[in-house]
């Protein structure tokens, strides 16, 4: 090893070093796998480090470079934090967020990243079977000093990209909304030709100006061909045309407005005509709840969902259409003790996490037979 080391500490190509030592190309895997050896134009992404492992972990504390050496299954996801606010024109708090959800989430994963073999969802009637789901939690994305959003992304896209190539989810805690363009590079690069679930106060279009920012995220992405579909449910504001005079591609985005979700539009209408041939990814701004519900935010709009809307629609989505990746953002830190926003998100998350697992109706009758069940334990 300390051989093959010292001819790289020029950087040099496999075919060079081939042709000098004679060994089986696993050592060499192994080498990169542990990030000992790394492609060249990877340098300056890995040079400062990619993730710090979270005080209080969402799931089983995991290495990203572990992801592609274990068996995970189809429902295995990869938390990670961005606690950037990078990209904000408004009130920030945000790199907070991704301690917020974590301390908020509402179930106990065991060292291997399972939750509980049954989890009963009360208000939903509903007992849930979690044989199979994984989740593991990455950390956080090390924040540098002085450094700016294009640098910040350019690790973000790594890291999503690195899990992808596991064959795991990736889920974004976030940071502001601007984060979201790094995630959707890396989703596109892997899969192609996907759609969004957007989930906002905001339609976030601004094209006015050229720089990526939180109000603007979705006009970059819309100007991506392989970005076949933008539906945005929850979102209500009020803006000047002025400022969103941009160009957009009618056939690609449509809209499920707050108020149409308030009178009772059902999660299956609201997602009703998008492609099921294309993967897609789901993003979620905290503001598209009412600030009643989370308040904790940068931009709050009132007249938002409840969180029982919201639960109903991110679960529909999770279980309709095959999600290649997730965020969850724009969660604030606030002055009180409870962060509403924390805990409405964190809810949400786990909704989306235990949505394709098996359910079955949940009577008194079953809590009774669980208890039995423990005492013969």
């Amino acid at each position: 090893m300390l051989e093959i080391i010292e001819f790289f500490r020029k950087p040099a190509s496999i075919a060079a070093f081939e042709a000098e030592f004679e060994l089986e190309p696993s050592v060499l895997d192994e080498l990169r796998r542990q990030a000992i050896l790394v492609e060249a134009a990877h340098v300056d992404v890995l040079r400062g480090g990619l993730l710090t492992g979270a005080t209080a972990p969402l799931g089983a504390k995991a290495l990203l470079h572990d992801l592609g050496s274990k068996k995970l299954g189809d429902a295995a996801f990869a938390i990670f934090g961005a606690p950037f606010e990078l990209g904000v024109t408004c009130d920030g708090g945000t790199r907070g967020g991704p301690t917020e959800i974590r301390g908020a989430f509402p179930l106990v994963a065991d060292e291997r990243g399972r939750f509980g073999a049954t989890v009963l969802d009360v208000d939903a009637r509903e007992r849930i079977t979690t044989d199979g789901l994984r989740v593991l939690d990455l950390g956080d994305l090390q924040a540098l000093p002085h450094e700016g959003l294009d640098a910040v992304g350019a690790r973000l896209r790594h890291v999503v990209a690195q899990i992808l190539d596991a064959s795991v989810v990736p889920i974004m805690l976030g940071g502001d909304h601007a984060l979201t363009h790094f995630a959707l590079e890396a989703a596109m690069a892997k899969h192609g030709a996907l759609g969004i679930i957007h989930f906002d106060a905001h339609i976030d279009l601004n094209g006015t100006v050229s720089w990526l920012n939180h109000a603007s995220v979705f006009a970059h992405a819309l100007a991506r061909p392989e970005v076949k579909a933008l539906r945005q449910i929850g979102v209500r504001s009020l803006e000047s045309l002025d400022e969103w005079q941009v160009a957009v591609p009618e056939r690609k985005v449509s809209w499920v407005t707050a108020r149409e979700v308030l009178r009772g539009l059902a999660p299956k209408s609201a997602l009703s005509g998008l492609p099921r041939s294309i993967p897609y990814y789901l993003t979620f701004d905290v503001d598209v709840l009412d600030p009643q519900v989370a308040p904790e935010t940068g931009a709050p709009v009132p007249g938002g969902l409840s969180l029982v809307d919201a639960l109903s629609l991110v679960d529909a989505a999770a279980r309709t259409f095959r999600i290649v990746g997730a965020d969850f953002m724009e969660v604030a830190a606030g002055p009180n003790k409870r962060n509403f926003a924390a805990m409405a998100t964190a809810r949400v998350l786990a909704q989306f996490l235990i949505a394709r697992c098996r359910r079955a109706r949940l009577r008194p009758s079953s809590l009774e037979m669980s208890r039995r069940a423990a005492k013969r334990a």
